[in-house]
């Protein structure tokens, strides 16, 4: 099952979760995204994430964000994929 969500989709209480290079977010994010190392939200989510909440995730292209959203879903969160990643977000 899939659980992927566009731009204009997103809910206003939605977390946004930047999950590319610590770097790339420093240059330029989603305006109040929050970033997160990949291995920390995949390894120990219960440290960066809570269950009651929702979140979007992404990454460049969102391939990346996709699976690790898989991951998090099958541990019981609420997650999303943000279809096309940055790279589609940025587009107008």
């Amino acid at each position: 099952m899939q659980f992927e969500i566009d731009k204009k989709q997103i809910d206003k209480l939605m977390v946004l979760i930047d999950l590319r290079e610590y770097e790339a977010y420093q240059e330029e994010h989603i305006e109040n995204a929050i970033w997160t190392p990949i291995q920390k939200i995949i390894t120990t989510p219960y440290l960066v994430l809570n269950k009651n909440q929702k979140y979007v995730l992404y990454c460049d292209k969102g391939m990346l964000s996709k699976k690790v959203c898989n991951i998090l879903r099958k541990e019981g969160y609420q997650v999303w994929n943000l279809i096309g990643g940055y790279e589609k977000w940025k587009e107008k």
